[in-house]
């Protein structure tokens, strides 16, 4: 798994999760304030934390990165929502995208719930966040994997921040690298489990109607998939399997005048 990735890949990554955290422990901080136009520098000062509280260092570290930025909207940003435009430069992995929510749909509008939460793309793989305290107290302390909302912490993926080593200033250390493989393989676990469903429903069209069109962009694997069927229902044998490539429309037409010709 690690041969998939570079080391800005994992930079990209922690950056991504320090992101994550500090811009839901700063909306939370920041939830009774009614203007929200203003610039993170500018709502920070409102923010109080004594310096034993390690939500200090986050939000410090927060406000030095993008101070002089608007703070993002929260919402859904796999609906179109501009909080993903806060992540852009660190949500592509390998053509796949994570998204980031933040609803503070809970009765007291915490934004510290399930309600918020990175995802990747058209899966329910979620990064969640575990918190301690209660009310103002209330502070993010680990971070854990979802599969369609159950909880896969016993399969060690659950960590804290600081086993994660999120806020440090330093490169990317091996647990977090361990828990970014952790969530990639279980995209790719989802993928399988897609093409295997796929696989089955192509097998049942072609045995009701001997025929099955596959349609989508290049480099898709349908090409792959049909020659994957296909030696499935010749028992592996390649002689019984044809292969034809259909040209576009007007080169069609000449190949064929040549060949009338």
């Amino acid at each position: 798994m690690a041969e998939l990735f570079t080391d800005q890949d994992y930079k990209n990554f922690k950056q991504l999760l320090e992101y994550f955290v500090s811009y839901l422990e700063f909306k939370e901080a920041i939830k009774s304030s009614s203007d929200n136009n203003k610039k993170v520098k500018e709502l920070a000062k409102d923010v109080h934390y004594n310096e034993e509280d390690p939500r200090k260092r986050r939000l410090d570290d927060f406000v030095n990165k993008h101070g002089e930025e608007q703070l993002q909207r929260p919402g859904q940003g796999y609906k179109g929502g501009s909080i993903q435009e806060g992540i852009k430069d660190w949500c592509y992995y390998n053509a796949n995208k994570i998204y980031i929510t933040a609803s503070p749909y809970s009765r007291n509008r915490s934004y510290l719930t399930n309600g918020s939460y990175l995802q990747w793309k058209d899966t329910l793989l979620n990064i969640n966040i575990e918190t301690n305290g209660k009310d103002k107290d209330k502070t993010i302390t680990k971070l854990k994997i979802t599969s369609n909302k159950k909880d896969l912490s016993e399969d060690n993926s659950c960590n804290s921040l600081e086993e994660l080593g999120l806020f440090d200033g330093k490169d990317p250390n091996p647990t977090l690298k361990a828990f970014f493989d952790k969530y990639y393989s279980i995209l790719d676990e989802h993928y399988l489990k897609l093409k295997d469903m796929l696989k089955n429903e192509i097998r049942n069209l072609l045995k009701a109607n001997h025929n099955v069109i596959l349609t989508g962009a290049p480099g898709t694997g349908k090409t792959y998939l049909s020659k994957q069927i296909a030696n499935e229902f010749a028992d592996k044998d390649e002689s019984r399997i044809g292969f034809v490539q259909f040209l576009p429309h007007m080169t069609i037409q000449t190949l064929l005048k040549d060949y009338v010709l």
